[in-house]
């Protein structure tokens, strides 16, 4: 099917956008709609499109979309932030009444579309329970399958450049150091194995926000055999060059470092978490889930000695993943945008 709808991607932040795990997700999914035929601006000027789609819920967004809307332009929303996902990653949202707040702004935000996407029924569960009453619709955010594959030449890059030996366990994590992503049982965990090297892979910012204080004190307090290794350029060589994804969030929307680490053939451990059975995760089959620091070892451990687990995990898991690749986002995506540009 071609598609010959014109949209422009709203994705915005503080500066912070192109760094973002959304920006860059919005812009790798620009590509592949083109080639479905979608004519995709992103951030761009005017309102002479089919549709407005927004990444972001920034007040900023809030006005250009108001506004197109007058112009007769359908809105889309894509929520990918929820106030539920909003607790602990920014200082004061350890705070009931700051949430509730987030949590309003939300829901009148996402109001003002014409059709919600959300990556999980989990999502939208949420959001329902938070009075939005537009169409909602699920569907994943999607990973390049022919990009997120593991690498040989990747793992040796990767761990010849960090003086990771040949026969070494690397127990890793990608994502931002919010208090959220887990940093604080991740580094608990790790003081747990003290003979097994444990990598987070991911920006630390050190400013006001994302509790900085207390991200701080745990830091300072991390085991030796705890390494951040910042932002990395290739992250499939990341991902091939470690051993065992060990990712500890308390809320994601979908987790697409999940769903990155499955493609390159990683096993996985992460929190019981709604949004992933909501996709299917099935404990011991595809992934390990745990809830606390005694379960996340007891994991770790069996996933590091049990060579028969690690290869059902990857195996289970790399399929799961196949479900999700940005092509089928993209036409399924397609179709929704010329249904409501209709």
């Amino acid at each position: 099917m071609v598609c010959m709808v014109r949209v422009n991607f709203i994705v915005e932040g503080m500066g912070l956008a192109r760094g973002s795990g959304v920006y860059s997700a919005a812009s790798r999914l620009a590509s592949f709609l083109r080639d479905e035929g979608v004519d995709v601006d992103i951030n761009g000027r005017g309102y002479t499109y089919d549709i407005m789609h927004s990444h972001t819920p920034l007040l900023f967004s809030l006005m250009k979309l108001r506004k197109a809307k007058k112009h007769g332009v359908k809105i889309i929303t894509h929520a990918h932030t929820t106030a539920e996902d909003a607790k602990g990653s920014w200082t004061l949202t350890e705070s009931d009444s700051v949430l509730n707040m987030v949590g309003k702004y939300l829901t009148f935000f996402y109001n003002n579309a014409d059709l919600v996407l959300t990556p999980s029924q989990w999502t939208k569960e949420t959001l329902m329970k938070r009075h939005v009453v537009k169409p909602i619709r699920v569907i994943s955010n999607g990973i390049d399958r022919e990009i997120f594959r593991f690498s040989r030449a990747g793992r040796k890059q990767f761990r010849d450049h960090y003086g990771i030996t040949g026969t070494e366990t690397v127990v890793y994590c990608v994502g931002l150091i919010y208090i959220r992503k887990g940093i604080e049982q991740f580094v608990e965990v790790a003081r747990r194995f003290p003979g097994v090297r444990f990598v987070w892979i991911g920006k630390r910012y050190p400013s006001f926000f994302i509790g900085f204080s207390k991200i701080a004190k745990i830091l300072n307090g991390m085991p030796d055999n705890v390494h951040l290794l910042g932002y990395v350029d290739d992250i499939v060589a990341a991902h091939s060059g470690c051993d065992a994804l060990f990712f500890p969030s308390y809320v994601e929307n979908q987790g697409i470092t999940v769903l990155e680490a499955l493609a390159c053939g990683r096993p996985v451990v992460v929190r019981d978490l709604p949004s992933y059975r909501s996709w299917g995760f099935v404990h011991g089959q595809d992934c390990m889930m745990g809830s606390s620091v005694d379960n996340f070892t007891v994991h770790i451990e069996n996933v590091i000695r049990d060579a028969k687990l690690r290869s059902r995990l990857a195996r289970n898991g790399s399929r799961h993943a196949e479900r999700h690749d940005i092509r089928h986002v993209a036409a399924e995506l397609a179709e929704i945008y010329e249904t409501l540009a209709d």
